[in-house]
């Protein structure tokens, strides 16, 4: 459909209005396009066309939207011809969709940027997480040690299960252990004994009186003396290392002669 619009100066301009085209409808009118002038005969062209796509030319030339141009050497065979105001709406629409083509890496690109983002906040979090852990575990080894400490202080003695705390435990005493006030010793038994020397030689006399009527077991030492099993095993351990007493046989102790 034509239309026309009055310009001042009583000028009348043709102008046409745009023509509702689908994408696929574009999509086939460019590619007659790209067909040669010349080679656009309505005979040709379907050749090279499917079904659907024949379908589809005929209903554009029944709107009007490409023609079948009829003249000079072309009277006979006809050709296919795109009008300018069609032609020039399929460009528009495409310059649009580039516009839209070139924006679409941009988009991709800043989410990339939140994907890094995002990223670099997980592992900054990680971070975060394991140092309050490592943090944590420091503190709850300062506070065991603290503990520990206080223990030994407390009843003379320490018993520890593992090499690894009978290490760290050692570090922690090494200036004490240099200074001969602390004895660590690992007994048969693959416990870890920490003795402190005064406990030791405040105990070591009542033990070696016990022994003197003959061998006895651990646990009947620690009944006579009413002390606590683990503190008489402590004791034991550091007196045989020391040779001042002999495990007859196991968990049976004599004075050495």
């Amino acid at each position: 459909m034509r239309v026309y619009e009055i310009t001042p100066g009583t000028i009348a301009i043709e102008k046409f209005r745009p023509v509702n085209l689908s994408d696929e409808e574009i999509k086939l009118i460019k590619k007659i396009l790209q067909i040669k002038f010349e080679e656009r005969t309505p005979e040709k062209v379907n050749s090279s066309l499917s079904q659907s796509e024949q379908e589809m030319l005929n209903s554009l030339t029944k709107r009007n939207v490409v023609q079948i141009y009829y003249g000079g050497k072309y009277s006979h065979s006809g050709v296919y011809h795109v009008p300018p105001s069609i032609f020039q709406q399929i460009i528009e629409k495409t310059q649009s969709i580039e516009v839209k083509t070139e924006q679409k890496p941009q988009i991709q690109i800043k989410e990339t940027e939140r994907k890094v983002q995002s990223k670099a906040e997980v592992k900054a979090e990680k971070k975060e997480q394991e140092d309050r852990k490592k943090e944590e575990k420091e503190e709850k080894a300062e506070a065991e040690e603290e503990s520990a400490l206080k223990l030994l202080n407390k009843q003379g003695y320490l018993v520890l299960n593992s090499e690894s705390e009978a290490k760290e435990m050692s570090e922690l005493l090494a200036d004490k252990i240099k200074k001969n006030q602390i004895t660590g010793i690992r007994g048969f038994d693959k416990k870890y004994y920490i003795v402190k020397n005064s406990f030791i030689l405040k105990h070591q006399s009542k033990i070696k009186s016990v022994l003197k009527h003959g061998p006895l077991s651990s646990d009947k030492i620690a009944a006579e003396l009413e002390m606590d099993q683990e503190a008489i095993n402590a004791l034991l351990t550091v007196l045989r290392e020391e040779g001042e007493i002999l495990e007859k046989r196991k968990g049976v102790f004599m004075l050495l002669e």
